[in-house]
């Protein structure tokens, strides 16, 4: 393999499980929502969900984000 198509299966890897990631947190979230009646709950509760959600999202995103830019950056410096 060379150094640009290994750089590039790392970028596929990181991008599909910063994917399976947000659908992994975004599934809990929903299941929570729904099965706890949290619609039927006021604005504050829901509102907390909210932030906790963004949240937990974010958790997810933001390493892989930076995993996926550093590895750009190496294929652009030609590593």
């Amino acid at each position: 393999m060379t150094p640009s198509s290994d750089l590039r299966r790392s970028m596929q890897r990181e991008l599909m499980w910063l994917v399976l990631g947000i659908l992994v947190v975004d599934a809990a979230a929903l299941g929570f929502y729904f099965l706890s009646g949290m619609e039927t709950r006021a604005r504050t509760p829901r509102m907390a969900f909210t932030i906790v959600w963004l949240a937990a999202t974010l958790m997810v995103v933001v390493p892989r984000l930076q995993r996926i830019r550093a590895l750009r950056t190496r294929a652009r410096r030609g590593h």
